[in-house]
């Protein structure tokens, strides 16, 4: 299996939809996109024991350190139901690799997600992973 670290703005489109909905993850914007991020990097350093910092696979410039610094940034375009499903999918593949992943909080984060998120359209419309474009003008 191959994982990468998803993008900043993967990380707003989940952080949008975990805080439209009070108590679901609870802390700041911040706080959650940041234990989002974190979770993600473990998986992927995890796979890729080899890969230093700035080494990763995932968008060019991410350093390690930037987990730390992610600052919410609501995105400017809607995302659907069905959009908000794929991210979760995708954040969860890349994110599942290490051995605390089923007990984390960003896994039962993701399981609420798809549950409420859950939907019989054609996934095949959204991207798989969000980028800068995909979610802010």
């Amino acid at each position: 299996m191959s994982a990468w670290i998803v993008s900043r703005a993967h990380i707003d489109v989940l952080v949008q939809a975990l805080t439209a909905e009070a108590g679901l993850a609870p802390g700041t914007p911040d706080e959650i996109g940041r234990a989002l991020w974190r979770e993600n990097l473990a998986s992927v350093a995890y796979l890729y024991p080899r890969d230093g910092d700035g080494e990763r696979p995932g968008p060019i410039e991410f350093r390690d350190g930037d987990v730390g610094t992610y600052t919410y940034r609501e995105p400017s375009k809607v995302i659907e139901s069905g959009g908000v499903l794929n991210a979760a999918h995708c954040y969860v593949y890349q994110s599942c690799e290490h051995p605390g992943w089923a007990d984390s909080i960003p896994a039962k984060w993701m399981n609420t997600l798809a549950m409420r998120h859950d939907t019989a359209e054609s996934l095949d419309r959204y991207p798989w992973g969000y980028d800068e474009e995909d979610v802010h003008a």
